[in-house]
């Protein structure tokens, strides 16, 4: 049986979805590793108000907002895709 169009398109983005699953997946584990070092950098920040200590909270804080719009921009893709999903296997039921 030869599959058609709108069921190889479909398969494709069923593998672009699982790819930025992982993606995901990875970058969420990225972002509770900024945020665990931007937590200790901000405590140390406080605590002695040193410059020095202040700078590195100030950059693991920009760490955690790249990851946060990386994550952002991820999620908004993924939730394209899966509208594109629900529209190919709309159209493959009404077949």
């Amino acid at each position: 049986m030869r599959m058609r169009r709108a069921e190889k398109k479909l398969f494709i983005v069923l593998d672009e979805i699982a790819q930025l699953d992982a993606a995901l997946d990875q970058l969420s584990q990225e972002l509770s590793m900024h945020q665990h070092l931007h937590d200790d950098a901000r405590r140390d920040a406080l605590v002695t108000d040193d410059p020095i200590d202040r700078e590195d909270a100030r950059i693991t804080r920009q760490d955690v907002d790249r990851v946060l719009r990386e994550l952002k921009r991820l999620e908004s893709q993924r939730s394209k895709l899966d509208t594109r999903r629900v529209e190919l296997l709309t159209s493959l039921e009404t077949r």
